[in-house]
Order: structure tokens, then sequence, then C-alpha cells
């Protein structure tokens, strides 16, 4: 690939990153005060948060998928300017990567929403 697609495909892939990041933990960080001032209409905006951010993280999968750079080693390549078909990969560690991540994620996402409700009935 050419530098100049390398550098469209890094702003691509760091735009819905960041579009993905911001919007999940916005939403963690929303639901508690939403849900204590809208009730359900608040539960409603705040997936409609979450929305954005899953809608985000569909595109960088695909733009993940479509130029070959699934794993992490694959990525730090790309990024580096290697081809990634040249990184070797075993199934184990792609298994066990993809599920540590997930875990961590999800259980952050968790934890925030949590301290967020706390917060919310403590404070207001």
């Amino acid at each position: 690939m050419k530098n100049v697609q390398i550098k469209n495909i890094k702003k691509e892939l760091d735009f819905w990153t960041w579009m993905m990041i911001i919007t999940m933990v916005l939403g963690s960080v929303l639901i508690g005060p939403m849900i204590h001032y809208f009730h359900w209409l608040g539960i409603g905006i705040t997936y409609l948060v979450f929305l954005i951010g899953i809608i985000a993280s569909t595109k960088l999968e695909k733009i993940k998928i479509k130029n070959d750079i699934e794993t992490y080693d694959r990525i730090l390549a790309f990024i580096n300017g290697k081809d990634p078909k040249e990184v070797q990969k075993s199934k184990f560690r792609y298994i066990w990567t993809s599920l540590i991540s997930f875990i961590f994620f999800v259980g952050v996402i968790i934890g925030i929403s949590y301290l967020s409700i706390i917060l919310t009935d403590y404070f207001l």
C-alpha cells in the first residue's frame, strides 16, 4: 500500500475508534443522571448514545476486515507501515486476547455505569 492510503486508513481508524470510546464512556457516565431526571426517556436517550458507539465499532470492524488487520499484532504492523499479512498468528492467542479484551471493556463500561447510578442516587 502507498503511504497516502495508509495515512487515510489510519485517520479513519482513529476517528471511528475515538467515536466508539467517547460514546461508550459518555453513555456509561450519563446513565445515572438520565434515569434520575428523565426516567424511561433517559434510558432511551442513553441507549441511543450506546447505539452510536455500537455503529462506530461496526464501522471500525469493517475497516479492519477490509484491510486484513484483525489482530493486535497486525494492527501494530499496519500502523508501523509493514505488511500485516507477514505477521504470524496463533489461534489460541487470538481467542485469548479477544476474550480478555471483551471482558475488560464490558467490565469497565458496567463499572462506570454502576458508579454513575450510585453517585446520582447519593448526590441528587
